[in-house]
């Protein structure tokens, strides 16, 4: 009985009592890096395809702006599309924050261009005219024609979408933008009123949405309402979550309360100028940029130089040791002797002719034998269910549970305890 005395007391203060105002997290809108759709002026909309190499270094320049300014995002929105996930997966790497957690709705995709989605801009525009085109894009209420069920970009037959009673066949930019209106009102706001810094990775015109609905444009001035890749848009808010108005200095847009964290364009003339540059280069390497050249860093690199070192100055110890005194001086007066500590060297840091102590083919916690308290050691015995050879159908349905271990990172390369 007591219990529902208590809830029902607490029921009452919350009526009675005024909600307790705190201080608001910030706002993060940032566009996807460029895709290959983009590259090649091709109709995206909720198609499907990848970063370019370009893509990767804005979201990664996004991810230095956001470091170098301070800010600490504690949740991620982004859309189920890949070149969005991507670029999220990008920025959270390079601020080493890949812990945070991800939201990933199909209310933040792109807009649907319907038939046109996998179509050339340019050929299109020739083919159909380009005021017919340009009408398609730009007026916010004019619709595509419709994608058929049977075309190869339609969505219902993506298992990602699976939850998604109304898919689009065509979507005008105010469709786009009121698909974003019940995320904002029902998840990203109320991250924002509880103090969490949101960071939202999307597409142009879901961005738009979002903005639409902060700053409270209208139907018209919106279209004015521009995203460049790789330059995160910052929003304040203050108690009544009310946007905060940027200062005079700062790096804004018309109608809009949020704050660049750079000037738009510098990007792109940069990036630009990269690829310039890159092909006055005799033997430039695009292909590191996009397959990720492997790279290690300062800390790993030193212990790992170091290690190397160890090695060499204890096989020198031993081998000095085992000899006479007479032989010693000899080891260490010879040319030939000296030539062959040159090599050892050299085979240690190739990894070849000598072994150094790693933890493959297992580690630690993956041990076979542990010893036992009078220091022998017994085997651990596996229990190991095999797969039926044969299963049926009414089985497949069936919910299973999938573990995966995740792959070799460098320290366990070195040998290093991990842990957290």
């Amino acid at each position: 009985m007591w219990q529902k005395a208590l809830l029902a007391s607490i029921k009452v203060t919350k009526k009675i009592l005024p909600k307790r105002k705190g201080k608001r997290g910030a706002l993060i809108l940032l566009r996807c890096g460029e895709s290959t759709f983009n590259a090649n002026q091709t109709f995206t909309g909720w198609a499907d395809p990848d970063l370019t190499s370009e893509g990767i270094q804005e979201c990664e320049h996004a991810a230095r702006l956001l470091l170098a300014q301070g800010y600490s995002p504690d949740v991620v929105y982004t859309s189920r599309l890949k070149r969005a996930v991507r670029s999220a997966w990008t920025v959270l790497a390079e601020m080493d924050s890949q812990y945070l957690p991800v939201y990933k709705s199909y209310r933040l995709n792109e807009r649907s261009y319907g038939a046109l989605t996998g179509l050339s801009k340019k050929e299109t525009a020739k083919e159909l005219g380009a005021d017919a085109v340009q009408a398609w894009r730009n007026s916010l209420k004019a619709r595509p024609p419709p994608m058929k069920k049977t075309d190869p970009y339609y969505p219902g037959n993506d298992p990602r979408y699976i939850d998604v009673e109304d898919i689009p066949l065509t979507e005008s930019l105010l469709d786009c933008q009121e698909r974003t209106r019940p995320l904002w009102e029902y998840k990203i706001k109320k991250d924002i009123e509880h103090g969490e810094s949101v960071l939202v990775i999307a597409h142009t015109n879901t961005l738009r949405g979002l903005i639409k609905q902060i700053d409270g444009i209208n139907d018209d001035d919106i279209q004015d309402i521009s995203m460049p890749n790789g330059v995160p848009f910052v929003y304040r808010f203050d108690e009544e979550m009310n946007p905060i108005k940027p200062g005079e200095d700062s790096l804004t847009q018309v109608l809009a309360s949020g704050t660049f964290l750079e000037k738009p364009g510098l990007l792109k003339k940069a990036l630009k100028r990269q690829e310039d540059w890159a092909k006055l280069v005799p033997g430039f390497d695009s292909s590191e940029v996009d397959t990720g050249a492997k790279r290690v860093t300062t800390l790993e690199e030193s212990l790992l130089k170091l290690r190397n070192e160890q090695t060499v100055e204890a096989m020198v110890e031993e081998s000095v040791a085992s000899e006479s005194d007479d032989d010693a001086e000899e080891f260490n007066g010879t040319d030939g002797n000296l030539k062959l500590m040159n090599e050892d060297k050299a085979m240690l840091s190739t990894g070849q002719g000598y072994e150094r102590w790693e933890d493959d083919p297992c580690e630690f916690e993956e041990f076979e034998f542990f010893a036992t308290s009078d220091g022998k050691q017994e085997p651990i015995p596996l229990t190991v269910v095999p797969l039926p050879d044969n299963t049926d159908s009414k089985n497949q349905e069936d919910a299973v549970v999938v573990l995966i271990r995740h792959g070799r990172t460098p320290h366990n390369n070195l040998g290093l305890f991990t842990g957290t």
